[in-house]
């Protein structure tokens, strides 16, 4: 098992060097996303995890500081890489 803090920037606040607040934990065959906070594709980027991998997601509450990037989690691997589940 890997844990990987993708971003811990929270509230409303922007800094243009942290990402919001998003946790990937590898388990096996699982990639299984734990909030999607902002810049969520651009931090799976930076360590090498394709979008479409994601498993599962986990929203710990709906603060939108934890949920902006869904759509871009969403969309992003269908529109580029041919997605073919939700």
């Amino acid at each position: 098992m890997r844990v990987i803090l993708l971003g811990t920037q929270g509230g409303p606040t922007f800094n243009a060097q942290r990402l919001g607040i998003s946790t990937l934990v590898l388990a096996g065959s699982e990639r299984l996303l734990f909030d999607a906070g902002r810049g969520v594709a651009t931090g799976m980027a930076r360590v090498a995890i394709n979008l479409a991998d994601v498993t599962k997601v986990f929203l710990t509450h709906l603060h939108s500081d934890h949920v902006i990037s869904l759509p871009e989690l969403l969309i992003s691997p269908w529109a580029s890489q041919g997605r073919r589940r939700a």
